[in-house]
C-alpha cells in the first residue's frame, strides 16, 4: 500500500529539485547569451582581472534574470518535466521490487 503522506513529501521534494535544476539551466543559458552579446566590448577594461569581474557581472545578471523568470525557460522545463517525473515516481512506488529469485523482465533473454 502506498503511504500518501510519504508520496506527497517525495513529490514536493521532486518539484523542488526540478525547479532548482531548471533555474540553473536558465541561468547558464542566459549567461551564455550575455557573453555572446558582449564579445568585443571591454566593459571592465583591459587590465589584469578584467575578465574575472566581467564573469562575476555576467553571472549575477544571469542569476537575477533566471530567479525573476524573465526569460521563462525554467518555467517551461519544469512544466514539461514535472508530470513525467511524478508519473515515473508513482509507478515505481506501485511496482514491487523483484525478489532475489525473480529476474526483471528487461533483463530476461528471449
Amino acid at each position: 500500500m502506498i503511504d500518501a503522506v510519504a508520496l506527497a513529501n517525495k513529490n514536493s521534494l521532486t518539484r523542488t529539485k526540478l525547479n532548482k535544476a531548471a533555474k540553473g539551466f536558465e541561468t547558464m543559458l542566459v549567461k551564455q547569451l550575455i557573453e555572446t552579446m558582449q564579445k568585443g566590448t571591454e566593459m571592465f577594461g583591459k587590465g589584469p582581472g578584467a575578465n574575472v569581474y566581467q564573469d562575476f557581472f555576467n553571472q549575477a545578471i544571469a542569476e537575477s534574470m533566471a530567479n525573476r523568470g524573465s526569460i521563462g525557460v525554467a518555467k517551461m522545463i519544469s512544466k514539461q518535466m514535472e508530470s513525467r517525473l511524478l508519473a515515473l515516481e508513482t509507478a515505481q512506488e506501485v511496482m514491487p521490487e523483484p525478489s532475489e529469485n525473480q529476474t526483471p523482465i528487461r533483463n530476461k533473454k528471449l
